[in-house]
């Protein structure tokens, strides 16, 4: 659902688009979201008053829960206009054309578009190949009307993208992985989100990674050292972390736990509810193991399976393990809170840093190339001046060279020394040059 939506919805992240903001009795921000929903036609008419209040009711129900009661969702709703001459084109690329005609249309049928924050156009099926999609222009619902369908893209248009999944499939002599764009099953972004369960729509909540790029969810462990942590379900406000973020020089993999409560309610009796036994990761943007697919660029992160099998939920006494660079052990589930062990398995040094310096009227000019790490990668270059205490300059992720200015220094040699050291811990052998100031 959606994917033409992937590229646009950087554009509109936040609710920014004239949004009305109060506070609730605890004080926190509460953002109001105003919604036209704009029922258009060429003929039929499938969805009643009703079926509109109710998909949306649930959706802002479901925003009020995901965002810990920091977004209401306001709609309104037209009448059937019959503005169209029949059944308008399919296609992901005609999405941006057909809100743009039909915004209009309906503005000339006597509704103030001004006054909403976001459109949707609700449709007859006109035997497209989606259900919905999201573009600035609007929000084009394609004979399907659902509370999850809505909650997905009204959330694209608040920047959240469709995740996607690895599946990796070992044979004797190598293994290999691809991605897809069907994201975790009990996930509201994932394309296939809002299927039927024992005749009702299942809707899982938005991952920690997506409640916390809204702004929604604080409670966040950035793991750096070896350890024990306790890690809380993210479907409601905990007095534990909701969210363990591991930083590596190419990835920030979060880690989340799901239980069967508020949005995730239903999963109590769905038979996908092992999800609550444990912990998923997700890998955020970029695919090291496939570099020929790249259907879905801007997906924001990626599930990934458990070891040499694609089980995506670590549950107690069961080890995820990111080959050489670190694992999680699930030790316990008690109550709403999963204990995790964390370690790094990347053992190795940096390559040693190889500098060039340039002197200059009491200055010293340092320059080194980027130094390739393929384990945690490199976090960060230690540069000092004749021992004295280091200066951190962090790496960044593609940067070619580093330099720094040493400026200040008195006549007479200097010994500058640079340690490249990876988010392991790991530090390289110290690259040292001496100069001579005059």
């Amino acid at each position: 659902m959606g994917r033409r939506g992937l590229a646009l919805t950087l554009m509109l992240v936040g609710l920014s688009v004239a949004a009305g903001a109060s506070a609730d009795a605890s004080g926190a921000s509460v953002e109001t979201l105003h919604v036209l929903v704009a029922r258009v036609t060429w003929e039929s008419q499938p969805f009643s008053d009703a079926q509109v209040d109710s998909a949306m009711q649930a959706a802002a129900g479901f925003f009020d829960t995901g965002s810990f009661g920091q977004v209401s969702v306001s709609y309104a709703q037209t009448r059937w206009l019959k503005v169209l001459s029949g059944p308008p084109a399919c296609g992901f690329t005609d999405a941006p054309t057909l809100g743009s005609h039909l915004a209009p249309l309906v503005a000339a049928a006597g509704y103030d578009l001004t006054a909403y924050d976001r459109l949707v156009f609700l449709l007859p099926s006109s035997n497209c190949g989606y259900a919905g999609v999201y573009e600035p222009e609007g929000i084009i619902l394609n004979g399907v009307l659902n509370a999850g369908l809505v909650v997905h893209e009204l959330a694209e248009s608040l920047g959240m993208g469709d995740p996607g999944v690895v599946t990796c499939r070992y044979t004797a002599s190598n293994h290999f992985c691809r991605v897809s764009g069907a994201g975790a099953p009990w996930d509201v972004m994932a394309a296939d989100c809002c299927t039927e369960i024992n005749g009702s729509t299942a809707v899982g909540d938005f991952g920690a990674l997506q409640k916390a790029r809204a702004g929604w969810l604080t409670s966040i462990t950035h793991i750096q050292s070896a350890g024990t942590y306790t890690l809380g379900a993210l479907e409601q406000p905990a007095g534990v972390p909701q969210a363990l973020v591991i930083q590596t020089a190419g990835y920030q993999y979060w880690v989340d736990h799901r239980e069967a409560i508020g949005n995730d309610a239903y999963l109590a009796a769905d038979p996908q509810s092992g999800v609550t036994s444990g912990f998923a990761v997700y890998r955020e943007v970029g695919d090291p193991d496939l570099t020929q697919n790249r259907e879905y660029p801007l997906i924001p992160d990626y599930l990934l399976p458990q070891g040499r099998h694609n089980r995506y939920v670590t549950a107690p006494g069961q080890t995820f393990t990111l080959p050489n660079i670190f694992e999680l052990t699930a030790l316990a589930h008690r109550d709403d809170e999963v204990t995790i062990r964390f370690r790094w398995l990347d053992h190795t040094k940096p390559a040693t840093p190889a500098l060039s310096v340039v002197t200059d009227s009491g200055s010293a000019n340092v320059t080194w190339p980027s130094v390739r790490d393929t384990g945690s990668g490199v976090k960060q270059y230690l540069v000092s001046i004749d021992n004295s205490t280091p200066t951190a300059l962090p790496a960044q992720p593609a940067r070619p060279n580093y330099h720094d200015q040493i400026a200040g220094l008195t006549a007479g040699r200097h010994t500058i020394s640079v340690i490249a050291a990876d988010y392991a811990g790991n530090q390289s052998a110290p690259a040292r040059r001496t100069v001579t100031i005059t």
